[in-house]
């Protein structure tokens, strides 16, 4: 019959088995240790058994009971290699040592830690297990080691160059970086190499000898502020501080671009063609640069040729068959009859007499604007009303914050602004090009002739005024009902829009007080 003591190793062993299965089947951070501690008991109690309960149920001979004895014994160290290893893991390299869901230690120097507590472990298993001579089993090792070393130095310097990135920690997963001319993002950096997810949709993966010998560029470190130059050349005729006014003011339109640190504008060199200049500006989405130049640069090229200094450009002069236009549209591509045309059909000027519409076609100017750039500001004053002779607007209010909500959007045939063109009003909201815009500026100067010959349009424009803002204000409750109360100050100047209009242009020097 069994003893007392087989009767608690078969308990011990059942436990343990039970404990085992429990820590496997478990889940949490702590499940790693666990399950190795369970095993260490397992194979200690499996060991004890042998030992103890073996001998007395059968005849086994003392060499196989050794050897299972030994090959439990090793189970066990490795088990407890293997609780320590995620006890480490757990409460070190992921828990004192944790940044966000990362440890703030290299992957690669985790595996090694790993690695070299294993091999100790095998170390000591050889030595007091097996009883082998580790010194020589050491140097055996070291002959191998500078074999292997010698046939593989290509991959152990991948290795080392690893760890040196690792270490060093020049970018993070998720990071915008460029490495010897291929701009992507790291979505993996191993032993091996360091893979980027390019902007083409590629993957490429670049081997850690060449990422630690070439130039790194990380985007989104020590923050996601990117700061980008734009070289141009303007005339050497056009005076230096005009081209900045314009240039800055243009950036500064752009939502994309930051208003701290302020855009700047430097004059670089004088050129054959012209002064040299450079726009710099911040922007804060790294992965967007591209995006970002192209948005900067068409404002800067729009704003400059409105203002009637286009970049400079080397040009060659080609004979031109008889006839022949160029294939691109410019200011004067708008011919005053298109927009006579539009000011027929538009609600707000179609009561206008014939003699006058053709009046305030001829003096209208036309403007080019790139899509996104903003034409008038919400609360900024102003004098001046657009037709949209092509493309399309987008018309937004601001909060307190700055953040613009859009309304509705106009295009071709309408026309926006006439509030502050007729009355001097602020502006009522913010408009940006919505696409590449052809505009046609009719101002209270070009206005102001055909109401002093025509004193009784002043009542036919109040009308449609009422109208036209009646309708937007039903957009505005239906699209934005938190923001309707922005336009509920121009009640009161409603009531009294003929006098308004009157005064404003029975005033020549400006707007009323």
């Amino acid at each position: 019959m069994l003893n007392s003591i087989g009767v608690a190793l078969l308990v011990a062993s059942a436990a343990a088995a039970l404990l085992c299965l429990l820590a496997w089947r478990g889940r949490g951070r702590n499940r790693g240790i666990f399950l190795g501690l369970s095993l260490l008991v397992l194979f200690l109690v499996l060991r004890l058994m042998i030992e103890r309960l073996l001998p007395a149920l059968v005849e086994a001979p003392p060499m196989l009971r050794s050897l299972i004895g030994q090959g439990l014994a090793t189970l066990a160290a490795l088990a407890a290699a293997f609780a320590i290893d995620a006890a480490i893991r757990r409460f070190l390299w992921y828990g004192t040592l944790r940044e966000g869901e990362q440890s703030r230690v290299p992957n690669i120097l985790i595996g090694l830690a790993s690695l070299g507590g294993y091999a100790l472990t095998g170390l000591l298993v050889a030595s007091e297990i097996f009883g082998l001579d580790v010194t020589a089993l050491a140097a055996t090792s070291g002959v191998v080691a500078i074999v292997l070393g010698v046939s593989a130095q290509q991959t152990l310097g991948q290795v080392f160059a690893g760890l040196a990135l690792n270490m060093s920690r020049p970018f993070r997963l998720g990071d915008s970086v460029q490495i010897d001319g291929v701009w992507g993002v790291v979505v993996d950096a191993n032993w091996r190499a360091v893979t980027l997810r390019t902007y083409e949709g590629t993957l490429v993966a670049m081997p850690n000898m060449l990422v630690a010998s070439t130039r790194l560029t990380n985007f989104d470190q020590p923050h996601h502020d990117l700061r980008q130059h734009i070289p141009f050349v303007v005339d050497a005729d056009v005076p230096p501080g005009q081209v900045r006014s314009v240039a800055l003011a243009a950036m500064a339109g752009l939502p994309q671009v930051l208003a701290d640190p302020a855009p700047l504008l430097l004059l670089k060199s004088f050129e054959d063609r012209g002064v040299a200049y450079e726009a710099i500006f911040w922007h804060r989405d790294p992965n967007l640069t591209i995006l970002r130049r192209d948005e900067v640069a068409q404002a800067l090229w729009y704003a400059l040729r409105r203002a009637g200094m286009p970049i400079s450009v080397h040009r060659r002069l080609l004979a031109m068959p008889q006839g022949a236009t160029l294939p691109f549209a410019t200011d004067s591509a708008a011919e005053p009859a298109r927009l006579l045309a539009l000011l027929r059909q538009a609600p707000l000027t179609a009561g206008f007499p014939e003699a006058e519409l053709q009046a305030v076609a001829a003096r209208a100017r036309h403007r080019l604007f790139a899509a996104g750039e903003r034409i008038i500001r919400h609360h900024e004053l102003g004098d001046s009303m657009f037709a949209v002779l092509s493309g399309r607007v987008s018309v937004r209010l601001e909060d307190a914050r700055g953040v613009e909500t859009e309304i509705y959007t106009q295009g071709a045939g309408e026309i926006f602004g006439h509030m502050s063109a007729l009355t001097g009003a602020p502006r009522f909201a913010t408009v940006r090009a919505a696409s590449h815009l052809l505009l046609a500026e009719l101002d209270k100067a070009s206005l102001a002739p055909m109401i002093a010959a025509h004193p009784e349009l002043v009542d036919f424009v109040a009308r449609e005024i009422l109208r036209i803002d009646a309708a937007h204000a039903a957009l505005l409750q239906a699209r934005a009902p938190e923001m309707a109360s922005a336009g509920q100050g121009q009640a009161g100047l409603l009531d009294r829009l003929s006098d308004r209009i009157r005064s404003f242009f029975g005033d020549r020097d400006g707007p009323p007080g």
